[in-house]
């Protein structure tokens, strides 16, 4: 998927599954160890490692890290961490 947005495709990680399934775990990773960082550090290290081999090219960045519980949704990035009705999002 990372390959494909160099291509100029968009890419969307999205973990779906029950409460304590290891979801969160999965995107983020463990706080601990650097092996055990997750899906969202290992992607993020991978892109900004190729943009910065590649100087020929200008490259934008988002990032979006949004949880939905209960029809409530949660910008993971937003300092506050309030919860913000899905149509604001």
């Amino acid at each position: 998927m990372i390959e494909s947005c160099f291509d100029g495709y968009n890419g969307t990680i999205f973990a779906y599954g029950q409460t304590g399934s290891g979801k969160t775990y999965s995107i983020t990773g463990g706080a601990e160890r650097y092996a055990d960082r997750g899906i969202i550090p290992r992607t993020l290290s991978h892109i900004f490692g190729r943009i910065s081999k590649n100087t020929t090219h200008q490259y934008n960045v988002n990032v979006s890290y949004l949880e939905i519980y209960n029809n409530d949704g949660f910008d993971l990035l937003d300092e506050n961490h309030s919860t913000k009705n899905l149509y604001d999002l």
